[in-house]
């Protein structure tokens, strides 16, 4: 990517860590990721994890996963077909 999208951000640090019922269920990483998806109020959190797509979805954060990103990508005209194998 020659340049990145101006709503692309690098890095984005938790202002406080994930409540202790969210550090139970989940690994750190996931814990976090939901953690800062709800501090930012973030439209979508990608996650493939199935217990972390859960735990997120009762806290009310819409969930997507890589192969959704794909088809919304394909359906959008963005890629071509994903499931096209190249030969």
């Amino acid at each position: 990517m020659e340049q990145r999208p101006t709503w692309l951000q690098k890095i984005r640090e938790v202002r406080s860590r994930p409540d202790l019922e969210l550090a139970k269920q989940l690994d750190l990483g996931e814990a976090e990721a939901i953690q800062l998806a709800l501090e930012l109020r973030a439209d979508v959190l990608v996650m493939d994890e199935r217990r972390g797509r859960q735990v997120a979805a009762a806290r009310g954060i819409t969930v997507i996963g890589v192969l959704g990103i794909l088809r919304e990508s394909y359906r959008c005209g963005f890629i071509g077909n994903p499931l096209a194998i190249a030969a």
